[in-house]
């Protein structure tokens, strides 16, 4: 036995190589995105999402599903949309039970006693 590879094994090994490099190359880049996106949530939190639309409900149909006015029959009930509601302002963030920026508490009342 020869302790190197034949000529078309090392070509393949080295084809296996580079496209290997390149998947941790392709991997490298994927976790620095996430660590960005994971830095960034534990600052910021999660960002508000609006609710999503009540799904419809159906009431009533036809007893038979071939007659020719089957969907005249239907009755379904749609609801009434969410309303988000309206954002706080980026300076003033809206936290219930937080104190707004710059004040060490919310009313004069709050102050701990220290002694």
């Amino acid at each position: 036995m020869s302790p190197t590879a034949p000529p078309n094994d090392s070509v393949a090994l080295r084809e296996e190589l580079v496209e290997l490099r390149q998947q941790v190359a392709l991997l490298s880049v994927i976790i620095d995105e996430l660590r960005e996106e994971l830095s960034w949530l534990t600052r910021n939190g999660l960002p508000p999402h609006a609710d999503a639309a009540p799904s419809p409900v159906l009431r009533r149909m036809a007893l038979d599903p071939c007659a020719d006015d089957w969907r005249e029959r239907l009755a379904i009930a749609r609801g009434e949309p969410v309303v988000a509601p309206p954002a706080s302002s980026p300076t003033q963030p809206a936290t219930p039970g937080k104190p707004p920026p710059g004040k060490l508490f919310s009313t004069p009342g709050d102050q701990p006693k220290l002694f």
